[in-house]
């Protein structure tokens, strides 16, 4: 087809203008989507230079397009200009958008930038050393007219150079910073690269270096694609960004939720001022809101004398190098109170910023717990020491019973042989008067270690029946000195059915409901408050009441003071552990605990039990004490015991009462003894003794002399160990409690000799 026919000019014009317009378009409709884009998201800069790019890219296309679809040559020096001008804004908005999307500042970008645009926006607008004012037409084969192209000049192939070099390292830079994983990074290159080849193509056309110049057509294809593709690719890349960051928002979102709700005090300060704490930390703090603290002082919320426990190693914290090792501070609360927290700082960025972010733990919960812990060791201690402390005061108390007991029956001998008006009979009356009120303190300190003995007794529950009203006045006696201080007490002990149960871990639950009424009463108004302690038949249970007129529970606590370590109690008068224990206690026996509390009112704890179905079989000494006819045949009798002055006072007794008394003060020299005549009538053996303790003695005899072994009374002024304790629950033989009263021991005799 010849160059110059009408032919050639209708088949390239409609390419021409279709290539021209769909340029056009698509860069007017990308730049104002992302202009549009940007000002709702002002923060995307590589939104904005995308934009540049876009409106670059349609000047470009309306300046070139213009210059070959017009017919007169007029104008084409200033199209030309602008069309360059074009290519120098979009070359360095390039180097913008590389810059913005690999988030990778370019070093000298403003000046590399603005100062190109500056200084090629002022040769090509001011000289014509760029864009020279002569013409020197080009026929291209599909076009009628010749192509009004400018004479070349160093300048302009000096700006084709620098816009090549621009480009290039644009599209370089974003290579180098972007993720080889990404789809978009590549493809943005990719357009970036059609672009620059266009470039290449203008500049070795303009420079005559390239004599084909029928790629035009095929280089506004190429341009047409890469609008496309770049459109298209930055739409994603956008929504891409868009719905990551509204997932890192949702996180952050999450995340500050996640501290806000954190039990833990967490706060971030910078320049040892607070820029952040969350909600659990301002309400530890007694703050109603977080922001009150915010710009506070860190030493304003430490205690002033804990100043100088701020450890060394918090200055490589602020140094951003090392977390500190956690440590016991003081924080002082809004209204001066101390508040004591387990602390640890770490080095953080916040907000971008270097800071130090603080996580404190209360530890106020764990000292209470600790100090309720200590208080419960130590009365697991007492418990302890008391099972032994009664064994020690049992025996001597057994034989100044026992001493008194002789020198009563003594001087009412003495009495009987003097004369009725003998003046020593006034002394020996006095003498006996004494000896009774010392007689009744003994046997006073004899109850009170009993009590105190069951209650330290760490057995397991025994089936035994209940004296439930000798159980209940047993609890009064021990809790009387919290009662007598505090109120009037009020017995109302009726005839009850008989319960099974262990009378010690009852009289246990007893004790501390009258402890805790007690405590809930005021100190020294003791005519003004009552306590009620009631037992009577509820239905077909056996009640227990202990009710007071004290300060009520707050209903709010009411369904949680069966609960562990509940108290409210301050730190050091209660572990919370005594209600707890009493439900466990009830519910071992089959029973029920109830409580009804009002406000200023007072309190009432209700105990069901079950009554007694029938009797169980248990050994009873006094029963095994009551001969069926009275003996008073001799017996020869083995005592063993390592208490001296105990065996002295009893073999005085026996031997009175005309009974052949053996003592041995340790069960290896009763052993020798049974070796060399083991015909005893009746054998008493102390069971903690020293060197060989009375179980071992047991199983000896029962290898040995298993015919003695019935005739084998324990005794006993406490089983303090596990073993003494065991021992007791699976052996048959009678136990004889000390301290205990002559007359008890001499019936006891007198009923084993009378069986045989």
């Amino acid at each position: 087809m010849p160059p110059g026919s009408s032919a050639a000019v209708a088949h390239g014009l409609p390419w021409l203008a279709a290539a021209d317009l769909v340029n056009l378009s698509l860069a007017l409709s990308m730049g104002g989507y992302l202009l549009w884009f940007f000002r709702r998201r002002p923060e995307r800069r590589d939104a904005l230079w995308a934009a540049a790019i876009s409106f670059s890219s349609a000047l470009y296309t309306a300046c070139v397009g213009s210059t070959y679809m017009l017919p007169s040559t007029e104008g084409a020096p200033f199209r030309v200009t602008l069309s360059f001008l074009a290519v120098a804004l979009m070359v360095n908005s390039l180097l913008g958008f590389a810059s913005a999307v690999a988030a990778r500042p370019i070093p000298y970008f403003r000046f590399i930038a603005l100062g190109g645009i500056a200084l090629w926006g002022v040769l090509l607008l001011g000289t014509s050393w760029v864009v020279p004012n002569t013409i020197d037409p080009i026929q291209l084969s599909w076009h009628s007219r010749p192509y009004p192209q400018p004479a070349a000049t160093p300048l302009s192939s000096l700006f084709f150079l620098y816009c090549i070099v621009t480009s290039s390292f644009g599209a370089w830079w974003l290579y180098r910073h972007s993720s080889g994983s990404q789809m978009s990074w590549r493809v943005f290159v990719f357009g970036f690269s059609i672009w620059i080849a266009a470039g290449v193509h203008d500049s070795l056309l303009s420079m005559r270096i390239l004599q084909n110049p029928a790629l035009y057509l095929l280089e506004y294809g190429f341009l047409a694609f890469a609008l496309l593709v770049f459109g298209h690719q930055q739409r994603e890349h956008v929504d891409l960004i868009d719905r990551q960051q509204r997932a890192l928002a949702s996180s952050a979102q999450s995340f500050q939720e996640l501290i806000e709700q954190s039990p833990e005090i967490i706060g971030v300060h910078r320049h040892e001022r607070f820029v952040y704490l969350n909600r659990h930390g301002a309400e530890s703090l007694g703050y109603e809101n977080a922001n009150e603290l915010v710009g506070m002082s860190t030493a304003e919320v430490m205690k002033s004398d804990d100043l100088g426990l701020v450890p060394k190693d918090l200055g490589a914290v602020f140094e951003g190098l090392a977390t500190s090792e956690p440590r016991a501070m003081r924080l002082q609360r809004a209204d001066g109170t101390s508040l004591t927290c387990e602390v640890i700082s770490m080095p953080v960025r916040f907000e971008g910023l270097a800071s130090v972010l603080v996580m404190a733990r209360d530890l106020s919960g764990r000292q209470r717990l600790e100090a309720r812990m200590m208080q419960m060791d130590r009365m697991i201690s007492i418990g302890t020491l008391a099972a032994g402390v009664t064994h020690e005061i049992n025996n001597p108390l057994t034989f100044v019973i026992a001493n008194l007991s002789m020198i009563s029956d003594s001087n009412i001998d003495l009495q009987k042989l003097m004369p009725p008006k003998d003046p020593l009979r006034e002394h020996t009356e006095s003498i006996a008067s004494c000896v009774e009120d010392a007689i009744a303190g003994s046997r006073r300190i004899r109850d009170i270690v009993r009590d105190l003995s069951t209650l330290s007794r760490k057995r397991q529950r025994q089936e035994a029946a209940v004296d439930l009203p000798a159980t209940l006045e047993s609890a009064v006696k021990l809790a009387w000195n919290e009662l007598r201080h505090r109120c009037k007490l009020v017995r109302e002990i009726e005839n009850v059915e008989s319960i099974v149960g262990d009378d010690g871990r009852l009289g246990q639950v007893v004790i501390n409901l009258l402890v805790n009424a007690a405590q809930a009463l005021p100190l020294g108004h003791a005519d003004d408050n009552t306590i009620f302690l009631r037992a009577f038949m509820r239905e077909d249970k056996v009640a227990i009441e202990v009710e007071d007129t004290g300060t009520g529970i707050d209903p709010a606590l009411l369904p949680r003071i069966f609960e562990p370590f509940m108290t409210t109690k301050p730190v050091g008068s209660g572990t919370g552990m005594g209600l707890a224990i009493c439900r466990q206690i009830v519910d071992e026996h089959g029973g029920e605990i109830q409580v009804e509390s009002e406000l200023g009112k007072g309190s009432c704890f209700r105990i069901l039990l079950p009554p007694m179905v029938a009797d169980p079989e248990f050994v009873d000494v006094d029963e095994i004490a009551k001969p069926e006819q009275e003996s008073h045949q001799r017996g020869r009798i083995l005592l063993i015991d390592d208490e001296k002055l105990l065996l002295r006072i009893l073999a005085r007794k026996l031997r009175k009462a005309h009974h052949e008394a053996n003592t041995a003060g340790t069960a290896t020299e009763a052993l020798q003894m049974l070796k060399d005549n083991p015909a005893y009538d009746l054998i008493l053996c102390d069971l903690m003794m020293p060197n060989m303790s009375g179980i071992e003695f047991h199983g000896i005899l029962q290898e040995r002399w298993p015919e003695l072994l019935p005739k084998l009374v324990i005794m006993s002024g406490g089983a303090f160990t596990p073993e003494a304790r065991e021992f007791l629950q699976k052996v048959e033989n009678p136990l004889l409690e000390k301290p205990f009263e002559p007359e008890v021991l001499m019936k006891m005799v007198d009923g084993f000799l009378a069986r045989g």
